[in-house]
Parts: structure tokens; sequence; C-alpha cells
């Protein structure tokens, strides 16, 4: 059992969802007004996150907040955009991808993503998704990715944004690691192959 390298992401969706990830046509002039969209949508979302800056805790939270930025930018433009819901109908704000947009009646997916320049050429894994039965992957349709460069602001605690770049996935090279897992009910439950040795209480 090897792990596969290198799998384009548009094969990948079809053999999980059925559905055609949907190269983006510079030449076609519906995807080049959705790309202009998209450039309004991170210019402002940028405007709004640099006039008063994100707090938070961890770094690896900005992201979420920025993923609300951005949500709230499509509504004040009228576009409608949200949390995608599930091939069963269910919404579940968790994997991939993190928004569903509408523009002349028809859906395109986004993935909201934050980076700086120190990480740029890290092979660390910032992109992943999961086989699900629930998979929120349901249209036809272009999947692009919002990826905003965060820097903090030390004196002001505070993060703000100095880039962004849009993204047309369809052909990212993804790998594939087989993952063995178990859970809590089966560690602890002295069944299911675990057996407890000793245990104290204080």
């Amino acid at each position: 059992m090897k792990p596969l390298r290198d799998i384009p992401f548009n094969i990948v969706i079809k053999s999980i969802s059925g559905k055609d990830v949907i190269r983006f046509d510079e030449n076609n002039e519906k995807h080049k007004k959705v790309l202009e969209i998209l450039i309004e949508v991170a210019r402002l979302t940028s405007k709004y996150i640099n006039s008063k800056g994100i707090s938070s805790k961890r770094p690896n939270e900005v992201g979420n907040k920025v993923e609300k930025v951005v949500k709230e930018v499509f509504k004040e433009k009228g576009i409608i955009a949200k949390t995608p819901q599930t091939t069963t109908s269910k919404t579940k704000s968790s994997g991939y991808p993190d928004i569903i947009f509408w523009y002349n009646e028809e859906p395109y997916y986004l993935e909201c993503k934050t980076f700086n320049k120190s990480n740029l050429q890290s092979t660390q894994r910032t992109f992943y998704f999961s086989p699900s039965e629930n998979f929120k992957v349901a249209y036809d349709t272009i999947h692009f990715m919002l990826a905003f460069e965060i820097y903090y602001e030390r004196d002001k605690n505070k993060y703000k944004c100095k880039s962004f770049k849009i993204i047309s996935i369809e052909s990212l090279s993804v790998d594939l690691k087989y993952e063995f897992n178990s859970d809590n009910k089966r560690m602890y439950s002295n069944i299911d192959g675990a057996k407890i040795l000793h245990q104290e209480e204080f």
C-alpha cells in the first residue's frame, strides 16, 4: 500500500463526487466576468481587513475570520455566497469547499486560504479534503481559491492583509496518504481489541 502522488485535482473530485471541475478559460467572456467579480471581492475584503485589522489569539484562526469577511463582501455586492450544502442537503461548515457563490444563476466554488511570505515555498500540507458520504461538491463548475497574504502588526496586535492571489485549481496536483485511525470510544471502552492494563482516579 503506497501513497499516491501528483494526481490532478479534477480527477479526484470526479471520482469522489461524479462532478466535473470545469477548466477556467481565459478567453471565455463568462469566466472573465466571474474573475472580475472575484477581484472586486478580494480588493474589498482586503480593504475591510486592513481598516480594522483582525484580532486572533491563534494565527491559524485568522483564515476563518477572513472567510466571514469574504461572505459579507459577496452579500454587500448582492451575490449569494454561503457554505455549500452536502449532497444530502446538510450544511457542514468544515470540509472542502468553504463557499459556494452564485453569479448569473450559475454556481462556483471558492476555497479561502491565508499565507505569509515566509511559508510561501513550504511543502507543509495546507490544502486537504477527504471523501465523504456528505461531500460538499454537488455541481459541475469552476473551483477557485482566494488566498490572502496576512502579516502581523505587533504594535497593534492585529493581522492585516498585504496581497491576495486568485487561483483556478482544476489541475492542482494532490497526493493521497492513506491513514489508519481509531477513536476514544474504541480506545477506552476495553472492547474492540484495546485492553486497559491499569487506570487510576484522583
